[in-house]
């Protein structure tokens, strides 16, 4: 199969493991998506300094910083490039974990080479989708929230947030429609490409906004919970 999409697919491969970096670049380069891999963190970030990627393929378990501190570090230094966790753990623990953190899907070995690559292509199709079907408008305006849709990145009365690439979606519908009830089936739906809803997801990702923009996210002021409805956002 070969690549449908516009742009070769560009790959960042993260594992301590190298039989498991080997074979998973293998297995892309059977489906014409062009892979690099790093052993650690340190060889991650020097390569994400030079490349741009499309979607990281991120290991938990890694001596040294492991995958959910890598995470953290991406997502904090404004790298929002889609991320793929890749874990031996399947304690839903470790996946509300790796959501929390910015994780966009999450991956438990052992796994096929199909189920990867139907992942990958599903991700960065959802994410070009959403660029595609953004707002013609260099940015949106709420109150003192500005979204920058060209670069992706927004401030807080002037100061930048640190967000994921779904974090970023789910707040530009709410801040495109200010004061208007979003339900979890829309939000779900546009931002996942689903019609099947994950009530838990969706409360990560908005948990993980709040704290982000409220003074106090346990009773929040701007990103608020409409009982049975769903959210919306004050100006």
């Amino acid at each position: 199969m070969t690549d449908t999409l516009e742009n070769p697919i560009q790959v960042l491969v993260i594992d301590d493991e190298a039989s498991v970096r080997t074979a998973i670049r293998a297995a892309l380069k059977g489906e014409q998506i062009h892979a690099d891999a790093a052993a650690d963190a340190k060889e991650a970030l020097a390569l994400l300094e030079k490349t741009s990627y499309d979607v990281i393929l991120l290991d938990v378990l890694m001596p040294g910083t492991d995958g959910f501190s890598l995470l953290k570090t991406l997502r904090e230094n404004g790298i929002f490039t889609p991320v793929i966790v890749l874990s031996g753990l399947a304690e839903d623990s470790s996946m509300v974990k790796g959501y929390g953190l910015g994780a966009d899907d999450y991956v438990t070995k052992p796994f096929s080479k199909t189920v990867l690559v139907s992942k990958i292509r599903a991700l960065l199709r959802r994410t070009r989708e959403y660029t595609a079907k953004a707002p013609q408008r260099p940015e949106i305006i709420c109150g003192d929230l500005l979204l920058k849709l060209d670069t992706r990145t927004a401030q807080l009365s002037g100061k930048e947030l640190s967000l994921s690439s779904k974090e970023f979606a789910i707040l530009c519908r709410l801040a495109a429609n200010p004061g208007e009830i979003i339900s979890k089936e829309r939000l779900y739906r546009e931002v996942w490409n689903s019609d099947k809803t994950d009530n838990a997801k969706i409360l990560v990702y908005i948990n993980r906004i709040r704290d982000k923009l409220e003074e106090d996210p346990s009773s929040p002021k701007r990103l608020v919970t409409d009982w049975g409805k769903g959210y919306h956002l004050n100006p």
